[in-house]
């Protein structure tokens, strides 16, 4: 699922993330004591720059209704009416913004993180209210184990499979790896014409899919200029694999047999139409899951490598799915008017659907 940018304790977020079936409810979320939250003050900057609503979102990670929540809270508590309004507004504040601590952990927000499948440590993307972007890797008891400084402006972390490497993208657009007893992480990618983000690791290590952008292009709403490219780790070689005219593509999620890739798209027409495709990694062909309105989920693939678990957003509603890839038939289904996401658990046997107010695990038997 992907992050909103709340504050959450890292023992917490482990114990969420790796605990037995259970049901968790939130107690609400306190006031922030600033007139914006900092997920706001981001998108508000973005606007500034004049970017929009879908490029604010390729560039925070998020969907294009997320921004488009935080715009409407924005206006709403700035009393604005509309997006000229926000952009000649003087209550503009100087980095950091009045009334807010740095050094407190309110100043932060957690934009994403990923479990080591072998330690358990985890690595949390925080970006602190002065912008800076850096990875924290701490215990799963939040007790701190590394860090990749802001130097890097490092982003999006995801551990290999085995544990042994992270990789992040971060300035410039480059692609780092940091093997775990590494002081310093080694560029895996620098392309001169193009930059690198959202990256996904083959099951086996050897292999990294990525969004490209190519450089000039960085907050164009132009979709030729977001494909997926496949990078060989130890050759170096990069490979397009997308080419679709007339849309963006955004993330991947290997299969754990390592045949597929899904992929999350999004259309400029009609309608910023989502869908998720599969591309078979040995002969290149990509087939669409005939789902409108689909959205893939950090952890899609059931450890068989035939079940995909999908988020799908209908008018009034939203519903996880979890589709046989063999016949593209559902076999699961959970359906409630505010899930956020989901999410198999390690074993394929439990469903962690988050919603508004609560986490809910489900159990998932493939023979029904």
């Amino acid at each position: 699922m992907r992050p909103r940018g709340r504050v959450i304790p890292l023992a917490r977020i482990y114990t969420i993330a790796m605990r037995r079936p259970t049901r968790v409810h939130r107690r609400g979320r306190p006031p922030y004591p600033d007139v914006l939250t900092p997920a706001e003050w981001e998108v508000l900057r973005y606007l500034r720059r004049g970017m929009s609503n879908s490029e604010i979102a390729v560039v925070r990670g998020t969907s294009i209704d997320a921004v488009k929540y935080h715009m409407a809270n924005i206006r709403r508590k700035l009393a604005m009416e509309d997006r000229s309004d926000l952009m000649e507004w003087p209550g503009m504040p100087s980095i950091p913004a009045p009334g807010i601590n740095t050094d407190q952990e309110v100043g932060r927000m957690i934009r994403d993180f990923d479990v080591n499948p072998r330690t358990g440590e985890i690595a949390v993307w925080v970006v602190d209210y002065d912008q800076t972007s850096r990875v924290d890797i701490v215990t799963r008891d939040g007790k701190p184990a590394g860090e990749i400084p802001s130097t890097y402006i490092s982003q999006w972390p995801r551990w290999s499979r085995d544990g042994s490497y992270l990789c992040f993208f971060g300035n410039s657009g480059l692609l780092y790896r940091k093997g775990r007893d590494d002081t310093e992480p080694e560029v895996i990618l620098d392309d001169p014409a193009g930059t690198a983000g959202f990256q996904a690791w083959s099951t086996d290590g050897t292999k990294v899919t990525y969004q490209y952008r190519q450089r000039g292009f960085m907050f164009s709403g132009d979709p030729k200029v977001h494909k997926l490219h496949m990078l060989d780790v130890a050759t170096g070689e990069s490979t397009q694999i997308t080419d679709d005219q007339e849309a963006y593509d955004v993330f991947s999620s290997w299969s754990p047999s390592g045949q597929w890739v899904a992929i999350e798209r999004e259309y400029v027409e009609p309608k910023r139409r989502k869908a998720v495709f599969l591309y078979e990694v040995d002969t290149g062909a990509l087939t669409e899951v005939p789902r409108q309105q689909c959205l893939l989920q950090r952890h899609s693939w059931h450890p068989d490598s035939q079940h995909l678990l999908v988020h799908i957003n209908g008018e009034g509603w939203r519903r996880l799915e979890i589709i046989r890839i063999g016949d593209m038939k559902t076999v699961w289904s959970h359906e409630s008017p505010d899930i956020e996401g989901g999410a198999f658990s390690p074993d394929g046997e439990h469903v962690a659907c988050v919603t508004e107010d609560e986490l809910v695990v489900q159990r998932f038997c493939i023979d029904g």
